[in-house]
């Protein structure tokens, strides 16, 4: 947990952190923050030493840039229907 000052705002925060092995020869680290203006992040760590999971990595990463564009576009045709 921490505080600090923000353009004279008390901010509080606080964090998650685990590491586990989900299954054999492979290890997952999770972290997790998010503070009182609703700011956050998460973080997710794969290693492994097999194939099978480092394309599900790659996998994983590709749906989350096509779902962040998705979202940017659908931010951008917000703003043009506003403005």
């Amino acid at each position: 947990m921490s505080a600090l000052s923000f353009k004279n705002e008390m901010v509080l925060g606080g964090g998650f952190q685990s590491e586990f092995r989900p299954i054999r020869g492979m290890r997952m680290a999770v972290n997790a923050n998010l503070n009182s203006q609703n700011t956050g992040q998460v973080n997710i760590k794969i290693s492994s030493s097999e194939h099978i999971e480092i394309a599900l990595v790659a996998v994983f990463s590709i749906f989350r840039a096509i779902l962040r564009k998705k979202v940017t576009e659908n931010k951008s045709r917000e703003l043009l229907k506003r403005g």
